[in-house]
This record gives structure tokens, sequence and C-alpha cells, in this order.
């Protein structure tokens, strides 16, 4: 079932990105470590043979045994089969990864050679892509003849880079991770050792200091220059290796068997009219197991595409892993076009059901997983419609909604969290007058219209809460409204409103009880001196010359620093300030030597948040008394 269903997309999987980058490849080295420098795919068996200490390791896209370590011995090469294919005298592109792991201290050292036919020196390359040192640091280049066409991007160790080199008979141009660089002219066809083959990692001669260390992945040869598109789509995609080489065999329109070696792409677009006819592809093992396309009348189904599973594990199986920057295994979309009727519309649907009495399987109509999926994770016996899990390595949010949510029915939980971290906020102010508020609204017992309301799934027993009608006249900070015009309570944002309100109670009582205490006081000066003589009738005429001023502290709320001011008339001995808690325990006291009017700076860098009084004491007697809230 598996190996037909691979065989049908192969056939439909063509684009002209693909066909374009076959056009003139004459040779395509995946180095996968099969212990072959295998002529991927082209049909045309230039293959290549591995001599010395060259090993396998990962490639430049991370996946393990898909690229070739060279060991840095002039004896660790590769020697690609002797053919004129691979030696176009006109015109010549290859591409490659590499990553260089060891800096070997040479003045230059080859990656790519290719001899020359020239008749002086035997070492002078028909070109070549080498590492060159100057100022410190190492180089990309490449040379033909005595022409040099140098990279000014540096060379890091272990990292891997895109190198495409490109010359004919006047010029030749280097590029390094997509952007090209410098353009050398030279003279003269390119000149082959007809007999020489072309060697990857070391021109294999012990007068020539070449020695290179590192990796390769994906090496390719062209008899054309590739355009900077094609140059792109190298860099970014990295096709597989196929070609369309001298003797390559054009394939069926619907592709060929999976094969490790063997891949033939269709050579343009394909268009397949089918009336009210199916492409159906079963399994002859199994009549449960099968794909069909297009018309569902001949096998049943309710979609255009329908796949049945025998066991085989997943219906579907889709994976996508291309480095980029969207990568979706799976996507849909769904849509209604012009209609204006009721119609139900879903990108993803998915079902699931228990049956036969099965009271201990895992049943969800779409589940994912943050980390690798565990076995029996989900709760067993439970119909779930939707199952996120990041309990798996690595594992942070089973389910992330960025923008509104909405539930119709009870959501259950062990705790919710609110963000409230101060950083998210600004434009803080303390709540004012909430007790006034309050009065305003009331709570309710109430029950919810379930019958008007189905879709809305309301519970049917009787609630307490508030009318949000009602509500958002005192507190509109608290209500939303739906698509619909629906209105809803934040329930949890009424907490700091009763705390508030709370507070503004004690506030009251403290005051309340502090007069108490001065009338007592009062009183007891009254009662303590017995009156002989009948009562006298007196009068007092109110002034504020010696009326003593302690102001609120600004700023209130603060958070490092606020400033008291006090004014004190010249008539009275002592004064002080007193710092309390919230519950009456003393903190300081801040002895005033100078009378009139004045200022305390307060310093509270380590004070705990919280709220705090501190109250003027004039001569053994608490005068006025303020709250100060450290942020």
């Amino acid at each position: 079932m598996k190996k037909i269903f691979a065989f049908f997309l192969i056939g439909l999987a063509s684009t002209s990105w693909s066909q374009g980058l076959l056009n003139g490849l004459q040779g395509c080295y995946p180095m996968n470590c099969d212990g072959f420098a295998n002529n991927a795919a082209t049909g045309s068996s230039y293959d290549g043979t591995i001599y010395g200490n060259v090993t396998c390791t990962s490639g430049h896209q991370g996946t393990s045994n898909t690229a070739y370590q060279f060991g840095g011995t002039f004896s660790d090469h590769v020697d690609l089969q002797t053919t004129s294919a691979l030696k176009p005298t006109t015109e010549v592109t290859f591409s490659g990864w590499y990553k260089i792991t060891s800096d070997q201290s040479q003045s230059l050292y080859t990656l790519v050679y290719a001899k020359s036919g020239y008749s002086g020196s035997p070492y002078v390359p028909a070109w070549e892509l080498r590492i060159e040192s100057y100022g410190g640091s190492r180089y990309f280049g490449s040379c033909r003849l005595s022409s040099f066409c140098n990279s000014s991007v540096p060379i890091s160790l272990n990292t891997w880079y895109h190198v495409v080199v490109y010359w004919n008979s006047s010029r030749g141009r280097i590029w390094v991770n997509n952007v090209k660089d410098s353009l050398v002219f030279s003279s003269g066809a390119i000149s082959y050792d007809a007999s020489a083959p072309i060697i990857l990692g070391s021109n294999n001669t012990t007068n020539w200091t070449s020695k290179f260390q590192g990796s390769m992945d994906n090496i390719r040869f062209y008899d054309r220059a590739l355009n900077s598109a094609e140059i792109t789509d190298l860099y970014n995609n990295d096709p597989a290796c196929n070609s369309t080489g001298a003797n390559f065999i054009p394939p069926p329109p619907t592709g060929n068997y999976c094969s490790a070696n063997t891949s033939y792409p269709l050579a343009a677009d394909y268009q397949v009219p089918m009336a009210t006819y199916n492409y159906n592809f079963t399994n002859p093992s199994s009549s449960g197991a099968k794909v069909s396309i297009g018309y569902t009348g001949c096998t049943g189904g309710s979609a255009r595409f329908n796949v049945t599973d025998d066991n085989l594990g997943s219906g579907i199986f889709s994976h996508c892993s291309t480095g980029g920057a969207n990568n979706i295994a799976i996507r849909g979309e769904a849509g209604d076009g012009t209609s204006t009727t009721e119609t139900n519309i879903f990108g993803v649907l998915g079902e699931a059901n228990l049956s036969g009495g099965n009271t201990s399987g895992i049943a969800a109509g779409v589940a994912g997983f943050c980390g690798p999926m565990a076995s029996g994770s989900m709760p067993p016996g439970e119909l779930i419609g939707v199952y996120g899990n990041s309990m798996g390595a690595g594992g942070r949010w089973a389910a992330y909604f960025d923008g509104d949510a909405k539930f119709n029915g009870q959501v259950w939980g062990s705790q919710f969290m609110w963000s409230s971290d101060k950083r998210f906020k600004n434009n803080i102010k303390t709540l004012e007058d909430v007790s006034s508020k309050l009065k305003k609204i009331s709570g309710y017992t109430y029950s919810f219209k379930t019958e008007e309301f189905k879709k809305n799934n309301f519970p049917k027993t009787e609630q307490i809460g508030f009318l949000a009608q009602e509500l958002k006249e005192q507190f509109p900070q608290l209500v939303s409204e739906d698509s619909k015009g629906y209105l809803g309570v934040n329930y949890v944002g009424f907490i700091p409103v009763l705390l508030r309100a709370h507070q503004e109670q004690q506030d009251l009582l403290e005051a309340q009880q502090q007069q108490i205490n001065e009338m007592k006081e009062q009183l007891k000066a009254l009662t303590g001196t017995p009156s002989t003589s009948k009562a006298e009738n007196l009068s007092v005429t109110l002034g504020d010359k010696k009326a003593i001023v302690l102001n609120q502290n600004v700023p209130n709320p603060f958070a490092e620093t606020t400033v008291i001011t006090y004014d004190i008339p010249t008539d009275f001995t002592k004064a002080e300030i007193v710092f309390s808690t919230g519950d009456g325990i003393v903190m300081k006291s801040v002895s005033i030597t100078k009378k009139g009017p004045g200022s305390l700076t307060v310093y509270a860098n380590d004070l705990t948040h919280g709220s705090y009084i501190y109250s003027l004491v004039v001569d053994g007697r608490s005068i006025d008394s303020k709250r100060l809230i450290k942020e």
C-alpha cells in the first residue's frame, strides 16, 4: 500500500524548478555514505572511487551519514571516473557544500581539482576549488591555469558553506553562500588531461601541499552557466540528485518504483482529465487498504481524496522538514465562496469514537504532542475532541492560543494563571472610591435560558453572579462584548476591587478609632477634675496660626523615594514622625527639630511592597496619620 502510494506521488511531484536545474547536469554526487561516490540517479554511471581515510559524517542539513569526512592526508580523496562528460571545455559550473574541520596551517589546499592538459607543469589545474590564506584569514578561491578567482568571505571552522564556481574561456566567477564575489578574466579554452580523473579532497601529489581535512556534501557538475535564480535555488532548497545525463532513460509519466539510487522525474507538467472516474490504489494483501482520488462513486467515501487504513498505523503520514521559515506537514483550508446559507465549514475535521464497550481505549479527534508522543499518555476511556500534551522531552505548552478563545461549557483545571507582571503594564494607578460604586451593584441568583440558547451549552443549575449591564455602569473594564453583542464578565478582575474596598473600609475604621481615642482622652481630662461650682458658659475663637499640618506623601504609591511635607508652629516643644506597619508595629521614629514648614524624604529601596502608616506626634499627642504605599 505504501509503495503504491509513493509511486503515484513521485509521478505527480514535478516542478519547473527541478526541471531547470536538471538542464546540463552531468554529474551529481550526494556523498551518501554507501561506500561509493555515486553519480546518483543520472543513468550515466560516472561513479567514483574512495581512497584513504574518508568516513561517514552528518551532512549540511544535519542528517546523519549523508556526507563524507576527509581525514587530512594526501591519501584521503575521491577519484571521479575519467569521462569527457564531466570535463566540458566551453563552460563549466560546479556546486557543493563544504565544511572545514581543521586548519592545516598550509598556504593553500585543494577541495576539487581537475588536472590540466597543459604541457608545462603537471600541477597546473584546468580549474580548481581551493582554500587560500592571506591577511591572517582563510578564503575560498578558484583558479584556472594562472588565473585566480578569490572570495572575500572568511572561512570559519566547523561551518557549512555552499560554494559555486563557474569558468569559461574568458572569465571565472565564484559564489559563497549565494553571494557572487570576484570576476577574473583569463584566456584560452579550458584544457583537460583526458586520462586524469577529477579529484575531490586532494590533488594526490606528494610534492603539492594539498591536504584537505573536512566534509563534503552534494557535489554537482554542469556543462553550462547557472543563472542567479538557479544558484539561489541550490542554496535554499538543495534538491535531490536527478539528471538527464547522456545515458538517461526517460521515465514513464507517473514515475518509477521507489529505490535508493533511481528516481525518475516527470519530463513536464501532466494533466489527467478524470471525468467521473477514479485513480484507485489498493493493497493486494488487504482489501481494507486503499487510496482513491477523484470521483467517489467507485469505492465510496465522503471526500474526493479517501484513504482507508488496515492497521498500518497511519492513514496519512505527512513529513515536512525543509529548514525554511514555514514548514507545514498538513494544511487545511475551507470556504463557501459567496454562499449566504448556513453551512458547516472546517479547515480540519477530526472525529474519534470508542465502541464495543471499550472503556480503557484512547480516542481524540485531533491530538497534538509537544515532544515525543508517549504511549498511553492520553487519559483512557475519555472521548476528546482536541487533545494537547506537552509532557514529552522539551515540551512547554500543551495548547497555545494567539488570540481570544471562547468556551461554551465548563472549564476544569488544577490552576489558572493570568499575566500580571509589572513589566507588562504602564499607567498604573491605585483604585479610588470603589466602596461607593459597590453600593450601586448587587449579586444575584439566577438560571440560564438553556432552551433558548442551546448552542451555548449553559448549565441548568442555579447560578450566583452579576448582571453584566449593571456591572458595566460602575466598572466597564470588567465587561467585554462578543461578536454578537452579548456581554461577559471578568470575575477574576473583580478581586482587586473587593481588596481595595476592604482597604478603604479599614482606613475609615482606623480614622474613626483614632477619633474615638482622642475623644476618650478629652473626656478623661474633663472628668478627672470634679466641678464644685455652677456650670459655666464658655466661648472660644478658633484660628489657624497654630495649626499643625501633615500632608500626604508624594508620590504615593512610590517605588524607591517619596517626600512628606508638614508645618509645625513654633510654640510646640517636641515633634516627631512615627512610621509603623499596618498592624501598629512601630518601625522608625524621626525627630523634627526645626519648627515651621518642612519636608522629610523617605528612602525605601529595601522596603517590602505593601501599605504602611506614618503619624505626626507633637508633645506626645498624635495629631494626624496618613497611609504610605510601597510598590
